[in-house]
């Protein structure tokens, strides 16, 4: 029983990342803008030298980690497809 339910989850989980929705698109991009210039803003707001200014940067990076592993999964396949073009490219001009 305890399978059977983990299954209907995981299934559960894959229609949820199968789901194609452009305002949730807009708006997980906009906040990762947002998130980036307040970074920026944070590390050029106090001196290249101090560290203080690297603390609300990093907590910020987190969150930026956090968006993109979570919403954009398919990155992993589009890497892939890079990797392989580039491999086929430098195989063939070695040849």
């Amino acid at each position: 029983m305890d399978s059977y339910l983990m299954h209907l989850r995981m299934q559960n989980d894959i229609k949820c990342l199968k789901r194609k929705n452009l305002w949730n698109n807009i708006w997980i991009n906009s906040i990762t803008l947002t998130l980036i210039i307040i970074m920026i803003a944070c590390v050029f707001s106090v001196e290249i030298t101090s560290s203080s200014a690297l603390y609300p940067a990093f907590i910020l990076l987190i969150f930026i980690i956090y968006i993109y592993a979570r919403y954009f999964p398919e990155m992993k396949i589009g890497y892939k497809g890079i990797k392989e073009a580039c491999k086929y490219y430098f195989n063939k001009k070695s040849k």
